[in-house]
């Protein structure tokens, strides 16, 4: 039945005369997906590697202390020493380790704010002072930005999480 229906379908469209336009040149799409002139080329540094430990409550058995886990995700530096990232990243969280881009040392973070209902939290790290400030999201985007450049930026922190 799906079948005779599927067919009819399609003989349906095609004897209405339906016909896909001409095909986009590939230099067309080539030029919509580069990065406007605008867009700051090191923008990816501002995001942040986040290696969390975590251990996890047993509510029905509370006498135990639960299982370890541990995880990574990614924030950004908003700030002198403010690091946004997901609250569901650091929840139950023992111990918070940030690495910046390009630099094997490890900071110790920890959780200033966290808000659960809206997946945002905010950490602060105990060591500033190595921490570049210029390379925060902030004021990488206090140029003028318009929508191209707002979807770059999207692209390259999605690569650079890949």
């Amino acid at each position: 039945m799906f079948r005779y229906t599927f067919s009819m379908i399609l003989l349906s469209l095609a004897s209405v005369g339906l016909h896909a336009k001409e095909p986009i040149p590939p230099s067309a799409i080539t030029k919509s997906l580069a990065a406007p002139p605008s867009a700051p080329s090191d923008i990816y540094k501002s995001v942040l590697r986040i290696e969390v430990a975590t251990q996890v409550p047993d509510y029905e058995t509370p006498w135990n202390s639960g299982r370890f886990s541990g995880g990574i995700g990614t924030g950004f530096l908003i700030g002198k020493n403010k690091i946004l990232t997901n609250a569901h990243v650091v929840s139950n969280s023992r111990r918070i380790l940030i690495t910046v881009y390009g630099s094997p040392k490890k900071y110790p973070a920890k959780v200033e704010y966290i808000a659960h209902d809206c997946d945002l939290a905010l950490l602060s790290v105990e060591d500033p002072s190595d921490l570049n400030p210029s390379l925060s999201l902030t004021s990488a985007m206090s140029q003028s930005w318009n929508l191209k450049s707002v979807s770059s930026v999207i692209l390259s922190v999605a690569s650079a999480c890949l």
